[in-house]
């Protein structure tokens, strides 16, 4: 059932990167000013239009983001989406345990919902496959909300970092200029 894509990490690391970046340039009063001189590779390369640079950033920080959002939130299985089907029982269909207490049912009970341990196999197709479900359906003590709200805030801080930095970004520029 764990439908994550392989290039999540990645993509979060990269606009969480990118929002970072100018979220300290915004805060830093960052600007370039009219004509900047880049030494590279024994060359000296000048810009004249350096508003641009600044620009730049903020289209690779709208990218990242779309990118990030496409595939957290639409290729991917997303923690709330797991947690539902965790409370229909309906988190599958996968290859299960011979037992309710093995370390894989253990394991997404860690994942989806953590300190909550009251995981189990709740319909067997099979010998081998079968759904899995967490029982309390959505009743859970303060403290697996407590994670459950940090997981969630967690696993979009790169959609909402970086639209607080873009934000900032134009306030700064409209009302800096």
């Amino acid at each position: 059932m764990e439908q994550s894509d392989p290039e999540l990490p990645r993509l979060r690391r990269f606009a969480l990167f990118v929002g970072l970046t100018l979220w300290a340039y915004v805060l830093a009063g960052g600007s370039v000013g009219k004509m900047l001189q880049v030494p590279a590779l024994g060359l000296t390369l000048t810009f004249t239009r350096t508003h641009l640079l600044e620009w730049g950033l903020v289209l690779i920080c709208i990218y990242a983001t779309a990118r990030y959002g496409y595939h957290s939130l639409v290729k991917s299985l997303t923690p709330w989406k797991a947690r539902k089907l965790l409370q229909t029982g309906q988190f599958g269909p996968m290859s299960i345990p011979p037992s309710n207490q093995a370390p894989e049912t253990r394991a997404i009970a860690s994942r989806y919902l953590p300190g909550f341990d009251d995981v189990s196999v709740v319909k067997r197709l099979s010998d081998t496959y079968g759904f899995i479900g967490a029982s309390g359906a959505g009743k859970y003590p303060g403290k697996v909300r407590i994670w459950i709200a940090l997981d969630d805030m967690d696993y979009t801080a790169p959609l909402w970092m970086n639209g607080f930095a873009i934000i900032a970004f134009v306030i700064s520029r409209i009302f800096y200029l």
